[in-house]
């Protein structure tokens, strides 16, 4: 508590990140996060500087050490990740552990932009037919859902299967013991969800397609092909749920080993 009241969360860029508010404030935070451009308007030419104990300054995304990493990275990074976590529990108000053990696979869809599982319909049954002691779910976290919504399903959520893309960062608030399928393509090797769910002391698997027919390709604005690191896939439904149930300690016959 004395840590969200001692900080202060000010966007340096005029976009903000209204999708993401919640993990900001309450999370982070107790007020709402303030962009600088405002404060500076606010506060007038000859307002007098103000004074910090201590700045955070985030990088972009793509410019964090841990972007683009293409191989695995063992440091244990545990107790940072883990307190983290812990503190963005705490400022939502949700149970560090929750009350039942999660039963849901969660299938994480990409419909719009680059890396979209072209057989959705396909994988989601074969993870039912193989996991039936599990809820399988297939959702889009797109503009029809809030942040809140998206972090209660990831709550409830034993296994994240998803192509590559941002929406696996939810592995940082997956449950206890939960885990992380990824779905990659030919020319997609970085291993930063591996790191990521490594740190975090969660669960990683990964299946890759090696065959070219099931990979569709991508072009941009200009009609120009955008490279195989963004090739829609058509995933092996057999083949994931194989890799599903591995991770998930499943027996063929769908009981869970002892």
């Amino acid at each position: 508590d004395d840590f969200s009241r001692s900080m202060g969360v000010v966007f340096l860029d005029p976009w903000g990140c209204k999708t993401t508010a919640p993990l900001w404030s309450p999370a982070l935070a107790r007020d709402e996060p303030s962009g600088a451009l405002d404060l500076a308007a606010k506060a007038g030419p000859d307002a007098a500087p103000e004074e910090f104990n201590e700045v955070l300054l985030p990088m972009a995304a793509r410019a964090h050490w841990w972007w683009n990493v293409w191989h695995e990275d063992r440091t244990d990074r545990r107790a940072f990740f883990q307190a983290y976590v812990r503190r963005v529990l705490q400022g939502l108000g949700a149970a560090e552990n929750p009350l039942a053990p999660p039963r849901v696979v969660t299938l994480l869809l990409r419909t719009q932009k680059a890396r979209v599982l072209l057989n959705a319909k396909e994988v989601q049954h074969g993870l039912q037919v193989r996991l039936p002691h599990y809820d399988v779910e297939a959702v889009e976290f797109g503009g029809g859902t809030t942040w809140l919504q998206q972090f209660a399903q990831i709550r409830r959520t034993r296994l994240l299967v998803s192509t590559h893309g941002a929406g696996l960062v939810w592995n940082l608030l997956l449950p206890p013991g939960a885990g992380v399928l990824e779905l990659l393509g030919r020319g997609q090797g970085s291993a930063y969800f591996r790191n990521e769910c490594g740190w975090g002391g969660k669960q990683y698997g990964a299946w890759r397609n090696t065959d070219p027919a099931r990979e569709r390709p991508r072009t941009g604005r200009d009609r120009k092909p955008l490279g195989p690191f963004h090739n829609d896939l058509f995933a092996d439904p057999e083949a994931v749920a194989t890799a599903a149930a591995e991770l998930l300690q499943e027996s063929p016959d769908g009981a869970a080993w002892p």
